[in-house]
Protein backbone atom coordinates (compact mmCIF):
# COMPACT_ATOMS: atom_id res chain seq x y z
CA UNK A 1 0.00 0.00 0.00
CA UNK A 2 1.44 3.26 -1.13
CA UNK A 3 2.15 5.62 2.16
CA UNK A 4 0.29 8.67 0.34
CA UNK A 5 -2.94 6.97 0.61
CA UNK A 6 -2.45 5.75 4.18
CA UNK A 7 -1.70 9.38 5.64
CA UNK A 8 -5.09 10.87 3.71
CA UNK A 9 -7.28 8.61 6.16
CA UNK A 10 -5.15 9.38 9.54
CA UNK A 11 -4.90 12.69 8.75
CA UNK A 12 -8.96 12.85 8.37
CA UNK A 13 -9.36 10.85 11.55
CA UNK A 14 -7.21 12.82 13.42
CA UNK A 15 -8.92 16.71 11.83
CA UNK A 16 -12.22 15.02 12.93
CA UNK A 17 -10.79 14.13 16.48
CA UNK A 18 -9.44 17.72 16.84
CA UNK A 19 -12.95 19.29 15.73
CA UNK A 20 -14.64 17.36 18.11
CA UNK A 21 -12.99 17.70 21.04
CA UNK A 22 -12.59 21.65 21.03
CA UNK A 23 -15.20 23.38 23.22
CA UNK A 24 -16.08 26.86 23.73
CA UNK A 25 -14.98 28.23 26.91
CA UNK A 26 -17.48 30.36 28.32
CA UNK A 27 -17.30 33.22 31.19
CA UNK A 28 -17.17 31.94 34.61
CA UNK A 29 -16.39 35.38 35.69
CA UNK A 30 -13.02 33.96 36.83
CA UNK A 31 -11.64 34.90 33.06
CA UNK A 32 -11.85 33.44 29.70
CA UNK A 33 -14.31 34.82 27.35
CA UNK A 34 -17.59 36.62 28.33
CA UNK A 35 -20.54 34.17 28.07
CA UNK A 36 -22.89 35.30 25.02
CA UNK A 37 -24.38 38.82 25.52
CA UNK A 38 -22.38 40.21 27.89
CA UNK A 39 -20.13 43.04 26.78
CA UNK A 40 -16.12 42.54 27.67
CA UNK A 41 -14.90 45.04 30.29
CA UNK A 42 -12.34 46.30 32.86
CA UNK A 43 -10.37 42.91 33.90
CA UNK A 44 -11.66 40.16 31.18
CA UNK A 45 -8.81 38.25 29.83
CA UNK A 46 -8.68 35.81 26.84
CA UNK A 47 -6.93 33.09 26.29
CA UNK A 48 -5.27 31.99 22.90
CA UNK A 49 -3.51 28.83 21.74
CA UNK A 50 -1.99 29.12 17.83
CA UNK A 51 -1.05 26.16 16.28
CA UNK A 52 0.91 25.57 12.87
CA UNK A 53 0.97 22.08 11.55
CA UNK A 54 2.93 20.63 8.85
CA UNK A 55 0.82 19.25 6.05
CA UNK A 56 0.84 15.64 7.40
CA UNK A 57 -0.74 17.16 10.42
CA UNK A 58 2.29 17.17 12.81
CA UNK A 59 2.64 19.70 15.29
CA UNK A 60 5.32 22.43 13.92
CA UNK A 61 4.98 24.68 17.29
CA UNK A 62 2.26 26.05 19.27
CA UNK A 63 2.25 29.64 20.83
CA UNK A 64 -0.09 30.55 23.78
CA UNK A 65 -1.20 34.36 24.49
CA UNK A 66 -3.10 35.89 26.91
CA UNK A 67 -5.04 39.23 26.70
CA UNK A 68 -6.29 41.39 29.05
CA UNK A 69 -8.55 44.34 29.26
CA UNK A 70 -6.79 46.63 31.83
CA UNK A 71 -7.97 50.39 31.15
CA UNK A 72 -9.92 52.49 29.76
CA UNK A 73 -9.39 55.45 26.96
CA UNK A 74 -10.85 57.83 25.30
CA UNK A 75 -10.57 58.52 21.44
CA UNK A 76 -12.66 59.88 19.27
CA UNK A 77 -14.87 60.97 21.99
CA UNK A 78 -15.61 57.48 22.81
CA UNK A 79 -14.41 55.00 25.18
CA UNK A 80 -12.29 52.20 23.96
CA UNK A 81 -10.99 49.01 26.04
CA UNK A 82 -7.15 49.32 25.84
CA UNK A 83 -6.83 45.10 25.19
CA UNK A 84 -3.42 44.13 26.10
CA UNK A 85 -0.69 41.30 25.44
CA UNK A 86 -0.07 40.79 29.04
CA UNK A 87 4.02 39.07 28.10
CA UNK A 88 4.59 42.21 26.55
CA UNK A 89 2.40 44.76 28.15
CA UNK A 90 1.63 46.17 24.89
CA UNK A 91 -1.74 47.38 22.89
CA UNK A 92 -3.18 44.70 20.84
CA UNK A 93 -6.72 46.23 20.36
CA UNK A 94 -8.59 48.88 21.54
CA UNK A 95 -12.17 47.21 21.82
CA UNK A 96 -15.50 49.09 21.92
CA UNK A 97 -19.26 47.32 22.07
CA UNK A 98 -21.82 49.53 19.88
CA UNK A 99 -25.01 49.01 18.12
CA UNK A 100 -23.46 47.27 15.21
CA UNK A 101 -21.15 45.01 17.50
CA UNK A 102 -17.78 44.75 18.49
CA UNK A 103 -15.76 47.42 16.73
CA UNK A 104 -11.61 48.39 16.79
CA UNK A 105 -10.33 51.60 16.91
CA UNK A 106 -7.23 51.77 14.58
CA UNK A 107 -6.00 54.40 12.12
CA UNK A 108 -8.07 57.12 14.05
CA UNK A 109 -11.17 55.13 12.94
CA UNK A 110 -13.99 52.78 14.23
CA UNK A 111 -14.01 49.76 12.43
CA UNK A 112 -16.00 46.63 12.90
CA UNK A 113 -13.89 43.82 14.31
Amino acid sequence: MHIKYFLLPVACIMAAVLLISCQKNLGDGNGGVPAVGQKPKLGTTWYYRFDTYYPNGGLINSVSRVYKAVSEETYGGEKWLNIIDTATATTVYLLNVKTGGLFQYTNNNSYLF
